[in-house]
């Protein structure tokens, strides 16, 4: 399974990074994980275009997670896809649909099939807690963390070659640690330096030293960092470093990774 990290930033874009989402590839399928602001320029960038991409899941709906989807799915269409592009998400995704598709850009649905005569269409799908989609020798898991009051999921993608797990926007709750258990890799929020710990809503690196730890991760890679994180890079490196055995990666737009 190959993982590139297109996203590794939050809301607040800065230096190279862009908001969050995760491409990963097995087999010729490819599946994205989140498509935050710049999903589409660094999924070009990665040499994968719209039309590829088999399914969208999202790990909730928060602008940095979600905001692309009218235009990912508008470039599906143009390039000509037949096949329906699948949206796993939480609750509201029909109701984001309507905003985007019906109120905002009624545009995009008429004119990429004028274009194209592309009948592809998005078909939507409920998580909830436990959920498991299947491909053919792929499966994703879904598992409910904690990001505040937003409904909010982990996803652990598993194959022949190993398991990924993605923890979503969350704290060190149980339901992360136990989603990673097994995985060979960790892609972790790790929003905001030690100096913001109790942080309720995203994780910190002593919180990222305890889920790898406990879940026995062979590698964690830090992602979704906010412009706090800046200059304090090693800094919150070394501090996982101090909790944890295994391999830590900062993450970064477009890493590739093999699991």
């Amino acid at each position: 399974m190959r993982i590139t990290v297109l996203g590794s930033g939050g809301p607040v874009p800065y230096s190279n990074r862009s908001s969050t989402s995760v491409l990963a590839e097995l087999d010729g399928r490819h599946f994205l994980v989140d498509c935050g602001p710049g999903a589409g320029l660094r999924l070009s960038q990665a040499g994968v275009q719209p039309g590829q991409i088999e399914a969208i899941l999202l790990t909730h709906l928060h602008m940095d997670h979600c905001h692309e989807l009218p235009a990912i799915a508008f470039g599906a269409m143009l390039s000509g896809k037949t096949r329906n592009l699948s949206v796993y998400a939480p609750a509201g995704i029909r109701d984001l649909h309507s905003l985007f598709f019906e109120k905002a850009y009624p545009y995009l649905v008429p004119l990429a099939k004028q274009v194209t005569s592309s009948e592809m269409q998005l078909s939507y799908h409920d998580l909830s807690e436990g959920a498991v989609m299947a491909w053919n020798g792929f499966a994703i898991a879904a598992k409910r963390v904690q990001h505040g009051n937003m409904e909010t999921y982990g996803f652990r993608l598993s194959s022949r070659s190993g398991a990924l797990t993605i923890s979503g926007d969350t704290v060190a709750c149980p339901a992360v640690i136990d989603l990673a258990k097994g995985s060979h890799t960790l892609i972790q929020d790790c929003a905001l330096p030690d100096a913001f710990a109790g942080n309720p809503i995203h994780a910190t690196p002593t919180d990222v030293a305890r889920i790898a730890h406990e879940s026995g991760v062979k590698r964690v890679v830090l992602t979704h960092m906010l412009p706090e994180c800046k200059g304090k890079e090693e800094e919150m490196l070394a501090s996982v470093r101090r909790g944890y055995a295994g391999e830590v990666l900062l993450g970064e737009d477009l890493m590739v990774l093999e699991v």
